[in-house]
Parts: structure tokens; sequence; C-alpha cells
């Protein structure tokens, strides 16, 4: 297996054989991967146009070797018993042995189809011959089939078969057909006849094995009466183990051959896998390890997943997300891992075992869907229950599988009942691999790290891993993908160039030196054989030989390259599994010079490999390098593009080829090939093939290549030009598996392209690419303007080749060129038409070297635009008259624009080449606008042009929406101004857009006035008005002012007091409550705040004669407050001369905010005059006056004359009553009087004695009266 090359010249006949070491061994057709990306199938060098029906061996090709096939392959059915009488154990293993069979068998023939049928408490179909095809779906069903119970019933289970299986419509086919039937335990009930169904017609023409093989198989269900007479097809052999079933059956079911298979094979890529999954390997181990402890159990890996409450529910999600992209990715890349989840937090809780992981979906949707359980961090518990209720037998964990135990924590053990160390030294815990990944801060603190320490096994730190945060876990994928997936090795001394199979790649330098790519030397590390035919010398290089053995199974020469340089050659080789992601080595003079390094595990970087020459000057520029598993939904594939530094000879990455992939796992960059310049731009191109492309929908004709073109010194990222597989003819599968280029087999002058299929190669023919230079001449050469009538323009439009084209003139006859004109596409309103007075015209032109057309273009009246240039479009492309040709047609340069642009300019009326205005503007507003009182408002304008003319001269104005335009006024002298309708600018502001003297404003002033209607509403803040005044002229400037409008809102209020005049008379120690009030009438739209000042003279002359005690209004809005201050200058009362100067009053000052249409304000005040002598005797009256103040910046009072008043207080004296001096003189002046009269009566005698006579006389008259009876 060391390899072998032979050299072929044109004809195909061998010309020299090279036995590159004495052990000479013919090299297989299918070359098998342990990784197992399957490959594609060789190529046929003869083309098919058959439609072939592709069996499940053609669907894999190379990926697996057909030499030991029969001809229409062999179909078998394997029967296994699933009663209760089967032991679980002995179940297990049967279930293990079909497995190796399928493996074995697949292993010297991919031809061989299988399915499998269980019976029990019913008879049921687990694997048909149509999921054969997909091995590793078979195999995961196989493994993960669940054991039936009830009765054992051969018979009806042999029916079947016969019924169900080796059907037609299931997919069988003519082919050798083997029933296999086994046993476990004792059959009880049989429900058909076994006889009636062993001795059908349809049995006859199947092969029945009933194997006894060890003790778990038996064949003690098969009558001797049929075991006599049905021996030519009845197989009743007894077997020590299962090996020896195995080769009887595969030397009826194979054909003979002396060749020996090789233990192990590189991998090459299997374009029939429709899931993106990796195949498991078949020959995990040598035959001799095999022998040793049978068939490997698989890995199991447990995750435990802290779930405690110190973990915030986003970086909780953060963590599952971490654990389903590792638990995808190892489901893509190992067959046989198996997964369970342990959440732990105040519980410990199983989210599921190994038991469920044979469903990826399933498992990875749970991964989703798992609900944190929060409180403490019970780690070691946690890990005790993986030991428990994980990694046991009833929970689906097997004894020899490898055991993997990954804890996810972010802090120290809490509250945990059970002690670490205890756990990690249980006998349970021997051989488990354990890695711990601590996240956060927590872990810098020394306990925290030993903990972390203890968890992981290993004597060093390479099993822990600390982040900071939980979106850093991603960072860890690689690294765990990388330490979990382990590189498969030989045991014992590794082997050097036994198994090198050199020739796996080839390349030929000058035609005297052959590099070979030998993928199997060093234990498959690999390497490269330089072979001078010449000296019949050869070089072997690769990494050194230790890393060589650190490298295993990297297979270094997959993909051969020589890059030419100025100093010599450089030797390029793929290893496209090394370090898991790939690297390419490129060798100088013997040693290696440098390394490119993959950046994704399974991408298969460097598998293929591309020298590129773009500017064909004998030296290579640009590296190219597949890596057509790279995956992001699926594995669509990627080609690095490498540029080659001529100053240092290393390569640096310049970038990738930029393909939007319609399709998942379309492999892109399977294969790479430089094919010649076929545009003839004199570049190199490439082409590139994706074949598995778009066989997820059409699984009959899918795959395809892509053609890059080179320019200067590089390749274009993007692609010119997609040929896919139902493009060129139905059935074709697998296209672009194999490209080649630079040959011309259809001698025309142009390199053709060769793509290989399944059974099919197809030569793409190159089409001539043709350059065109457009041109349009007018004549007259500028349009006049103002013309009355309309005018005639002549357009020429001509097409030259500029590309050299290799064909015959014949194919120009029947080449035409269908162009498109269509005139001023910059303008709705068009200045230009065609005689038939449309806007647009087609024709057709022969293709000649020199080709043109004239057009008659018509001008319009100008009204509105007859200065900025008339732009034509035209569009053209080609059209073949006769598509029978024998000769390729010519297609348009996709880099050439198909579109051209042409300007046809209008005369002007300066004398220069650029006609140049000099505008200036001044404009003018009222200074101040006063919402609810200004009723319009006016802004002036003067634009004076004192240069050339100004064409399309436009004034736009921006204004707050308040404003609503009225008209526009200009001066009669003045150019005329037209003003359109106001648009909604912004949701705040209008645009006006206004045309001044259209079309030209010549040298002139115009003088004019814009005038608005104020909506009486409110203005946004920092309201403008702003002015912009444009023209069409070359290096013409904007004219900009802005006014910012001093915006305020107008209210009426209008202070009064219910009485002006109020009294209080004066006694002597004596209170009084007084009431001060004032009204406020008007209207207050605009909610101004109006504020109320009132003044209470509380101290005079120093005695404090009255207290404020509160102050009040009607309305709820309204506020007021007593300022504790006192104020001796009424400074904001203009109104009272009197009390400013007066010195000997002061006063507290009462303040209400109102914002209410009317309000009463109320100032109650309590008096008191007490030893106010004083004060009384200067003056007898007190006023308290009041006024309205409000924010002039915002708001104008309209009547503000009666914003003051005052309310005037009136001392009532009483005078007070002293009788002593009126006593006196009463006395003095009534002694008087006394005397006076006394004098006077004693004048007239009032003081002589008559009395006395009177006295006499009264009684002497008595005496004279008679008595009275």
């Amino acid at each position: 297996m060391n390899g072998v090359c032979t050299l072929l010249t044109a004809d195909l006949r061998s010309t020299a054989f090279l036995n590159l070491t004495r052990m000479v061994e013919t090299k297989l057709n299918g070359i098998q991967s342990r990784n197992s990306k399957d490959k594609f199938t060789a190529t046929s060098s003869s083309v098919s146009t058959n439609n072939v029906r592709i069996t499940c061996g053609e669907h894999f090709g190379g990926a697996w070797s057909n030499h030991m096939c029969k001809e229409l392959g062999t179909e078998i059915a394997v029967i296994l018993g699933g009663s209760e009488n089967a032991k679980s154990d002995d179940f297990q293993n049967t279930k293990n042995s079909v497995i190796n069979m399928m493996k074995s068998t697949w292993q010297k023939c991919s031809k061989v189809r299988f399915a499998v049928v269980q019976y029990g408490a019913q008879t049921r179909t687990e694997l048909s011959l149509q999921e054969s095809c997909n091995r590793l779906t078979a195999l995961f069903k196989v493994r993960n089939m669940k054991q039936q119970s009830s009765q054992t019933d051969i018979a009806a289970s042999l029916q079947h078969v016969l019924d169900e299986v080796f059907n037609e419509s299931h997919d069988s086919r003519q082919t050798d057909k083997i029933i296999i039937v086994m046993v476990s335990g004792q059959v009880f009930i049989e429900d058909h006849q076994l006889r009636n169904v062993m001795n059908s017609l349809k049995m006859a023409k199947v092969k029945l094995y009933a194997p006894k093989i060890g003790e778990f198989v038996s064949n003690q269900w098969v009558p001797e009466d049929l075991q006599k007479a049905r021996s030519d097809w009845l197989t009743l052999s007894a077997y020590e183990d299962f090996d020896g079933f195995l080769s009887e059956l595969q030397r009826d079911a194979l054909i003979e051959s002396d060749e020996s298979m090789p233990t192990e094979t590189p991998g090459r890529r299997n374009i029939n896998d429709n899931g993106g999954s990796t195949l498991p390997s078949w020959m995990e181990s040598d035959k001799e390890e095999e022998e040793e402890n049978g068939l490997r159990s698989g890995t199991e890996i447990a995750f435990i997943l802290d779930g405690s409450g110190s973990i915030e529910p986003e970086d909780f999600e953060r963590a599952k997300a971490f654990i389903h992209k590792m638990m995808k990715t190892l489901y893509e890349k190992c067959f046989e891992c198996d997964f369970a989840v342990v959440q732990y937090g105040f519980e410990i809780k199983t989210e599921f075992d190994l038991r469920e992981s044979w469903n990826p979906n399933a498992t990875l949707q749970k991964v989703l869907d798992i609900v944190q359980v929060c409180n403490v961090t019970k780690t070691a518990s946690a890990m005790q229950h993986a030991l428990d209720s994980i990694f046991i037998e009833s929970h689906g964990s097997r004894k020899d599988a490898a055991k993997i135990m990954i804890v996810l924590t972010d802090g120290e053990i809490l509250l945990d009942e059970m002690n670490l160390t205890t756990v990690i030294n249980s006998p349970k815990m021997a051989g488990i691999e354990r890695y711990a990944i601590g996240v956060g801060d927590a872990f810098k603190k020394p306990k925290a790290l030993n903990e972390l320490r203890l968890i992981a096994s290993g004597p060093d730190d390479t099993n822990v891993f600390q982040v900071t945060n939980y979106s850093a876990l991603d960072g860890l994928l690689l690294t765990l993908q990388q330490s979990i997936i382990g590189i498969e090795g030989t045991q014992g001394d590794a082997l050097e160039y036994e198994l090198a199979q050199s020739g796996f790649s080839v390349q030929i330098l000058d035609k005297r030196v052959l590099m070979f790519g030998a993928v199997g030397a060093f234990d498959w590390s690999g390497g490269i054989l330089l072979y001078d035919l010449a000296a019949k010398k050869a070089v072997f290089l690769n990494e050194s030989k230790e890393e060589a053995k650190k490298a295993k199974y990297s297979y270094l020469g997959y993909s051969v390259a020589v890059v030419r340089t100025g100093y010599g050659p450089l030797y390029v080789a793929g290893a496209p599994r090394h370090s898991m992601t790939g690297k390419v080595l490129v060798f100088q003079d013997g040693h290696l010079k440098q390394t490119l390094q993959g950046e994704q595990v399974g991408s298969y970087f460097g598998s293929e490999l591309c020298p590129l020459d773009v500017n064909r000057d004998g030296e290579t520029d640009l590296l190219l390098v597949g890596a057509p598993f790279y995956h992001i939904q699926g594995e669509e594939g990627r080609v690095y593009v490498y540029r080659l530094e001529t100053e240092t000879g290393s390569f640096t990455l310049e970038g990738h080829l930029n393909v939007q992939v319609t399709t998942q796992f379309a492999r892109f960059g399977f294969t790479m090939a430089s094919i010649g310049d076929i545009n003839r731009d004199g570049y190199e191109d490439i082409a590139v093939g994706a074949p598995l492309e778009g066989h997820l929908s059409n699984s009959s004709s899918f795959g395809s290549i892509y053609i890059f073109n080179g320019e200067k010194d590089k390749i274009r990222s993007s692609y010119s030009q997609r040929v896919k597989a139902s493009e060129i003819s139905a059935g074709l599968q697998y296209f672009g598996q194999s490209i080649d280029g630079g040959f011309d087999f259809t001698n025309d002058g142009l390199h053709d392209i060769t793509v290989g299929s399944l059974e099919n190669v197809v030569v793409l023919r190159s089409r001539p690419v043709v350059h065109f230079l457009t041109s349009m001449r007018f004549n007259p050469e500028r349009i006049v303007i103002f013309q009355n009538s309309s005018s005639i323009v002549t357009a020429k439009l001509c097409f030259n080749i500029t590309s050299a084209l290799p064909v015959s003139q014949q194919v120009f006859s029947q080449l035409h060129i269908l162009y498109t004109v269509d005139l001023d596409v910059k303008k709705a309103k068009k200045r230009l038409q065609f005689k038939d007075q449309n806007t647009t015209t087609s024709g057709k032109l022969l293709v000649r070297e020199h080709t043109c057309s004239e057009l008659q273009l018509f001008t319009l009246p100008c009204d509105f635009d007859c200065f900025s240039n008339v732009y034509l479009r035209v569009k053209y492309e080609l059209c073949e008259k006769n598509d029978r040709t024998e000769f390729a047609v010519p297609v348009l340069d996709k880099y050439q624009p198909s579109e051209m642009h042409f300007q046809l300019p209008y005369k002007k009326d300066c004398n220069k080449t650029i006609c140049t205005a000099h505008l200036t503007l001044t404009s003018q507003i009222q200074n101040e606008l006063v919402v609810g009182y200004t009723k319009e408002v006016s802004m002036n304008f003067l634009l004076n042009n004192s240069g050339d003319d100004s064409y399309m001269t436009t004034m736009v104005l921006y204004y707050p929406k308040n404003l609503h335009f009225k008209k526009v006024t200009a001066e009669p002298s003045s150019p005329a101004v037209h003003c359109g309708l106001p648009i909604q600018f912004t949701s705040v502001e209008i645009s006006l857009n206004c045309r001044i003297g259209h079309p030209v404003f010549k040298k002139t002033t115009a003088t004019f006035s814009v005038i608005w209607q104020l909506d009486e509403s409110v203005f946004p803040n920092k309201s403008a008005i702003t002015v912009n005044i444009t023209n069409i002229n070359e290096n013409t400037t904007i004219l900009t002012e802005k006014h910012v409008l001093d915006v305020r809102y107008a209210f009426t209020a209008v202070l009064t007091k219910p009485v002006s005049l109020m009294y209080m008379n004066v006694r002597q120690g004596l209170l009084e409550n007084k009431e001060f009030k004032f009204n406020i009438n008007g209207e207050n739209r605009f909610n101004a705040t109006i504020k109320l000042q009132i003044w209470v003279p509380v101290i005079v002359q120093g005695q404090n004669i009255a207290t404020v005690k509160n102050a009040s209004g009607t309305q709820g809005t309204t506020e007021c407050r007593i300022s504790d201050e006192l104020v001796l200058h009424l400074r904001d009362y203009s109104n009272s001369t009197e009390l400013e100067v007066t010195q000997d009053v002061k006063y507290q000052c009462v303040y209400c905010s109102i914002q209410a249409d009317n309000e009463n304000i109320t100032v109650a005040a309590e008096l008191s005059l007490i030893n106010a002598d004083q004060f009384l005797k200067r003056r007898i009256d007190l006023l308290i006056p009041a006024k309205i103040t409000f924010d002039r910046q915002l708001y104008q009072g309209l009547r503000e004359e009666e914003h003051n008043t005052e309310i005037t207080l009136i001392f009532l004296k009483e005078e007070v009553f002293d009788p002593v001096p009126i006593v006196i003189q009463s006395s003095i002046g009534g002694l008087l009087v006394l005397l006076f009269i006394i004098l006077l009566l004693w004048k007239f005698g009032f003081f002589k004695r008559k009395y006395k006579i009177m006295m006499e006389q009264e009684d002497s008259s008595k005496k004279m009266l008679p008595a009275q009876d």
C-alpha cells in the first residue's frame, strides 16, 4: 500500500510505471476515510448521455471499495429475535454483531444493502433497503433499536421479509438475496406454518442462514427434515464467534479477491451525505486490537450544568447555547457519542440521560428547553448523581464506553452535603475523563480555583478552563472539541512508509520532476515525495519526525501544488485533518518554509490547492485553498485566497471568494482548476466546483461550477458565471466533482472546460467574449435655447469591437446588437422626443468591427429647465439570428456595463465655459410675533445678481407650520416670482418652493415679499424661517439665511378691586381682622402664568400694626404664598409715587400664581393699633397696592395699563371727653349767672318781706268764710 503512479500520454497509452518503493501494490479504487467525509467516484474518461440507475454503492462511489462486489450487488435481510425469551445482553450483543457485519461488508463492497426485521409482539421493519443507502442513518437505527417482548414468531418474520422487504415497490432489485435469522432463546409460539414459508416459491430465490454463534445465537428452531431437504440454500453452521460466521457470509455475498483491504485509508468526501454528518470509521483500530477488545462501545459524555441562583437568566441561556453547540458539533463528528445533561441547584435534576441521546434533534431541543432551578451550588452532589444515575447500564451506559464528564459552574460549592474529594476519589469515578469550566471572577480566589482543579482529571491544568463571563464560552468550543474528539492512531510502533499511498495526488514540474502526495506515511501524518525522472532519485518532505508523530492522520499530501517564483519553486501540500482544522505546508529547498492554518474544525482546509498566475508572467501570484466542508448552516464550503509576497516569498491571506451558495451541503471548493484566459482579457481565470449544490431539492440532477475571472494581479471575488447540472443535461449528478481546463478541444482558439460528474464527463465549450466601445455624437453639439419652434439634433450611435475574436466571420453574419435608447431619463417632463413623439426607441445592428446608427432627436419648447444637460441612456445586448451555427456564439463581457449614459448640453448665453452667477440676498422680517394679536407676517427679500445669467433660480423657504402661506408680491420692475404649493417637510416644518425669474434670472434685482397668515397656536421651540437660494449653474453655492422668530403669546388680564376704600375706627387697644380683595378678569388661551403681587404694610414708624394671616384664590390652579421678607421700597410698583418716597413703612409681599381666566384673590390680615398714638398723629390712611407680572419673553399682555391697582385703608379717630374743665367752667359760669340773677332780684325787691303779710291775709280770709257741713 505504499502506492503506484502510471504516466499516460495524450492517447492514453502508458509511457512509464513508477514503482516508488519495492512494495508494489495496486491502488484501490475506493479511498476510505476514518473521519469519513465520503468522496466522489472516480471520473470516467468518456462522455455518457444515458440515464443510469444509481445503486447505493454508486452513490458513495469511491468512498467505499467495490473491488469485491458482485455485478448487481447483494441484498441481505437480518431477522433479530426481540421476544421476551431473549436476554437483554444477548439482544445487545446481537445488535453489535449486525453493526459489525454491516461495517465490515461495506468496507469491501458498498453495493451491499441491508435490511433489519425484528419480531416479538409484532413483526416490523427496523431498517429498509432504501434506508441502508445512508450509512449513518442505517447504523444509528440499528444501534438504537429497542427490544420487543411477547412471543417468538419466526415464520411470520420470514414471510414479512419475503413480502415487505424483498419487494420492488420497496426498492428491492433483481440481485442476490440473503436472509440471516439470529435467534436468542427458545421458540414457543408459531402462528404460521414454518415449513410452508420455507418451501414457498419466493423463498426458493433466497439463501437462508441460520447460524449458531457462540452461546447467544441459536439455530435449534429449524426442523430437521428441512435441514436435510434444503441444504442447497440453507446454511446451519456453528461458529465459535461472530468473525467466523462473517467470513463465511462474505464468501457468499462477495466475489473472491486476492486483494487485501487497507486497514486505514485517508478520507475523501461523501457527496451522498444529506445530513452533513460525519460517517464513522469502520476500522477504528488494527485487527489485533479488534480481536483483543471486540467492538468499540463509543463515548458517553455527561454535562453537569450549574443552575444556581447566582447565575443571571441571560447567562444561563448562554450556558445552554454552549452545550447545544458542543453537542451539535460532536453529533456531526462522533457517531459513537452519547450525551446526558444534569442540572443542579436546590435540586439535582437529570434533564435527559444516555438512553435519549439516539435522537439528536430531540435532545438538542431538550437542552434549549432546560429551566433554571436556582438557589445553592451543589457541585459534588451533582457529580455523584451522574455516577449513580447516568453512568449505569439501566440508564443506557455501556461498560466499555469511554466516559467524559464536563462540569460548567460559576463559583464555589455552597451548602453541599457531599464532600468533593470523596466524590472524586470514589471507585465509580475511576476511568472517567473530567473537564472543569469555571465562569466569572470567583475563581480568582484560591479556594474556588482549587475546587476547579480538583473537579478536572489529569495531573496538570489541561482539563481546566476559565473564562471571565458566559459570553466567552464560545471561545472554548474549538479547544474542547479537539480534546474530546481524539485523533486516532495505531498501537505500538508507528508505521513509516509501509502504508504511504504515494501517488494519491500528483503534480509535474517542468516534465522532469514529479511531486507525489504520500498521505499514509508516518501513521497517516503524510508527506510529499519529489521524484527526479532523470536521476531516478526521490526526496521525501514532511514535518519533522517528532512533529509527524504528533500529527497522526493529518493526511499531508492529500493535495499538492507547485508554486513558481523568481527564486525557485515552492512545494505546497495540504493536510486537511491536521489539528482538526487543516493545514497547508509550504516547502522550499527541502525545508518547511511556512504553514497556513485552517480556521474551522472539520472544514477539510487544504484538501484542494490551486496556484494561479493571474497576469501570466510565469510566476505564481495567488494560491487558492479549498475548505469544502466549511459550515455555516451546512457544509456550504469556502475557498481562501492567499497572495504570494514577492519580497518575502510568503503567503498572506487576502480574503475568500464571495459566493452565496444557494443550498446547504454544496461543498463549494471541492475542486478547483486554472482554466486559462477564457474571456481573453489577458488574465488567468479559474473554475470552482460545488458538486452537492442542489442535491436536497433535486436528487436526480445536482452540482454546479463557478467561473471566476482574473484582473490585473488578483482574482475577482464574485463569480461571472454559474453552470448548474440541470442546465446541461438531466440526470447529471455530482456535477463539478472534478474540473480541468486550458485545452482547446474545439479548435476555435478558445480554452474549453471539462467537468466530471457521476459516470459522465462534460466538455463545456467556451464562448467568445465581446468588448464594445460605445459612443454617441450629436450634431449640433448643443441645443439652442428659446427657439419658438422645435429644432432637430442628429445623434450618431456607434459600437466598436475592442476585443480580439478568434472566430470565423461567419458568426458575425448571424449576430446582431439589440439596442434601446431612452431620452431625458433624469426628467419626468421630457425636453426631447423622437419623430414618432415617443421618448424611447429600439433598433438592431449587424455586428461589425465598426457599426453605427443615426437617430433624429426633436427638441420641445422649453418653459422650465433649459440649461441642465439632457441625459440619454443606451442599453444593448447581443442576439443570434440562427442558433444552429457550428460556432460558439459570442457573449458580452460581464464586467463591461451594457448600459451607457450620454449628455446633450444646452447652449448658454455667456462667453465662458462655465456661466457663473453672483447672487446676493438680503431678507428682513418683523421683529416680534404676538400670537393672538398679530394677524399677518411679512418677509421682505432683495435678491441681486451681479454676474452671469442664473439658470433655474429657486428659493426654498422652511418655516413653522403655524404660518400659512397667503401670497407673494413683487415690485412691478422685479422679475416674476412664482411660488408653488406648500409641502409638509417635517412634522413641524413646511417648505415652500418659489421660482425667481425662471428660466433665466439675468443681471438684475428681484424685490418681493412673502406674506403668511399667523395661526393662533403654539409654535415649536426655537422656531425659525430658513431661506435657501439655488440655481443649476456649475460651481454654484447655496445662499442661506436663517431668521429666528421672536414669538410671544397674547393674554388679557384686568386687575380690579371690589372696594377702593376701607375704614377702620381707631380705638385704644382694639384688634381688627381685615380682608383685602382683588379681582382678575380676562382671557388666557395660552396658559400664561400670571403672577399677582400684593404689598401689605405691616410696620409703620417701627410700630407693628398688621400681620398677614392668609392668602387664597377661588380657582384650584391658583397658588399663593406669603413672603417672610419685608421690603421698604416698592420699586416694582410704579404707580405709587407717594409710597416710593416714604421711608417709614415696611411691607410684606403676597405672591399668587394664576392660570385661570378669572380669579378672586383674598388676603386676610390682622390689624392692631396698640401704642399707635404717634403714628396716628402723622397720617390717617395706608395703601395696599397690587400688580400683575408675567414672563415678558414668552407672553404679551394686551391691557397692561390695567395691571396695577391699590386699596386705601382710612383710620377714623374719636374725640376724648374731659369733664373737669367743663365742670370748672360750668361752675364758674353758673356762679356768675347766679350772682347776676341775685343782683337783679335784689334790685327788683325780691328780697323784701311780703310773705308775712300774705300769710296774714290768707288767714283772715279763712275766718270770714261760713262753716261747711
